[in-house]
């Protein structure tokens, strides 16, 4: 009987359909494949919840499957005013980021999104870029205080990229600036505050990613 059991089992498996290794690979992502994940979990193992000063500067790392996409459209999170966006928050097989912060200001941040499929992520690139040229014409630049818009510059990454700046109307002072990514069906975003010069080290972020996103995208 026994015999007879592993038979139908073995039978049952020779028949299945191949399952692409891309597949497999894509619903999960592996431990420390963000290229500052290492850094921000090492971070975190020293915190020490005694001192009040081992937080002034902080690394973090986020799984959580609903975070926002940290390519927000329109406000910005380098002076603490940054606010959630729904886009994106649908569809997803993995999300993870992370963050550098310290007392005055937002750091470093690096976000990998893999979606169901490439339909979802180019919706969602979409839905992100009508949302930020919204945001480039919103407002009136008289306004005594200035409005906060975005800039967006097509960029040659993957295969569907912008490189963006925020800025105010009052002084066209830049405040933040980042990269968003798409290859396949995964997005990928290198972020920052001000920048002497805006997307350079982003765009070798995002470059260093991309190289090894097939591992878990389905390219």
């Amino acid at each position: 009987m026994l015999q007879k059991i592993a038979l139908v089992g073995l039978v049952s498996i020779c028949l299945a359909p191949a399952v692409p290794v891309q597949a497999a690979t894509a619903t999960k992502l592996p431990k420390n494949f963000l290229l500052y994940e290492r850094t921000a979990r090492e971070d975190m193992a020293r915190d020490d919840p005694d001192d009040l000063h081992d937080y002034e500067e902080t690394w973090l790392y986020d799984d959580r499957a609903d975070q926002p996409l940290l390519a927000n459209p329109c406000y910005t999170v380098a002076v603490g005013t940054g606010q959630s966006t729904k886009i994106g928050l649908t569809g997803r097989k993995a999300v993870r980021s992370v963050t550098f912060s310290s007392q005055e200001y937002h750091g470093t941040q690096e976000q990998v999104i893999v979606y169901r499929s490439t339909k979802i992520a180019k919706k969602v690139m979409g839905d992100w870029k009508a949302a930020a040229a919204r945001c480039a014409r919103k407002g009136s630049k008289a306004q005594p205080m200035g409005v906060f818009r975005r800039k967006l510059y097509p960029s040659s990454l993957g295969d569907q990229a912008w490189a963006v700046t925020g800025y105010n109307t009052d002084d066209d002072e830049q405040w933040d600036a980042y990269v968003i990514v798409r290859r396949a069906n995964a997005i990928i975003y290198y972020g920052g505050p001000r920048q002497k010069k805006p997307f350079a080290k982003d765009r070798r972020d995002a470059k260093k990613m991309l190289a090894k996103i097939c591992r878990v995208a389905s390219c």
